[in-house]
């Protein structure tokens, strides 16, 4: 899992990031830390336009392999995710 999405409120979600960004992250509006995964580096956006969407897609992909890179070789090969 690297991002969620709330059903029942389409606008806030939380994602994955990289410990150093995200002390960085929460400092900035419309961005705080992810109720009961902070301690994991998860950050809480109120909404899409918090960051432009170059960022946001940026910030979406790099929580993708943060997580895929703690998968096993063999989960990613099933997966077909690139093995680095």
């Amino acid at each position: 899992m690297f991002a969620m999405f709330d059903v029942s409120d389409a606008e806030p979600f939380s994602l994955k990031v990289h410990p150093d960004e995200f002390p960085v992250l929460t400092q900035q509006p419309g961005i705080s830390s992810a109720p009961y995964l902070a301690r994991a580096s998860w950050v809480r956006l109120e909404h899409c336009g918090v960051l432009p969407p170059e960022a946001l897609e940026d910030l979406l992909r790099e929580a993708h392999e943060l997580v895929a890179a703690k998968l096993s070789k063999r989960t990613r090969e099933r997966l077909g995710i690139p093995i680095r």
